[in-house]
């Protein structure tokens, strides 16, 4: 059993040219919770610039992670048969078990 928290990016709709089928396409991120903002005593050394600069890339909407994202493309009735209504920002539980996906809305 794989499980991840991740969080909603987007959701679209999209047309499928080929089966003539509407649909929603749903982009998550995996959810990486901040860390405590704590004031610290600093030093200007090689620490201080590497959290600087970590500081200023975050601001600027650079990511020093590799993005791990996933795409889901689903029909309007595989959405629906999934039972879970997805909102932009929200947290859920992923799981993969058993060939199975399994959605959990998360409460942080």
């Amino acid at each position: 059993m794989l499980s991840k928290k991740v969080t909603v990016i987007n959701i679209s709709s999209y047309y499928d040219q080929e089966s003539r089928t509407r649909g929603r396409e749903i982009d998550l991120d995996e959810y990486v919770p901040e860390k405590d903002h704590q004031v610290q005593s600093f030093t200007l050394g090689p620490e201080f610039i590497n959290d600087l600069m970590k500081g200023i890339t975050q601001t600027v909407g650079f990511q020093s992670r590799p993005n791990q994202k996933l795409i889901l493309r689903l029909t309007d009735e595989e959405y629906e048969s999934l039972g879970i209504k997805f909102e932009v920002n929200d947290i859920y539980s992923l799981t993969f078990e058993e060939g199975r996906i399994e959605f959990r809305r998360d409460s942080i």
